[in-house]
């Protein structure tokens, strides 16, 4: 029994390891830890991430992100023929220098 609480904090230690943290980067300077992330892109509507199942955040809010499957950042690539190209790139290299494709 004495050795439980150290099985316990092992447990939980080797459970959080594999764990990316979510984050919202919001460009008002503003940083949202949420339960879940899923980015959205409607056929006639505006993308936008929306948080813990309910919440929406409009892209144009949004700085970065880390979901589950990467790190994101919105970059502003001009604008096109009838809209605003705000795309979102990811990142595929970490260091002194960054790589997004």
């Amino acid at each position: 029994m004495k050795y439980l609480p150290i099985l316990f904090l092992i447990l939980v230690t080797y459970q959080s390891m594999g764990q990316k943290k979510l984050e919202v980067g919001l460009r008002t300077g503003q940083v949202l830890f949420p339960e879940s992330i899923v980015y959205k892109t409607p056929l006639l509507a505006r993308s936008y991430l929306l948080i813990n199942g309910e919440d929406k955040i409009e892209k144009d809010l949004i700085a970065y992100y880390q979901a589950a499957d990467g790190f994101y950042r919105f970059a502003d690539m001009g604008r096109g023929l009838m809209i605003n190209r705000n795309t979102r790139i990811k990142r595929i290299a970490e260091g002194a220098i960054e790589a997004y494709e």
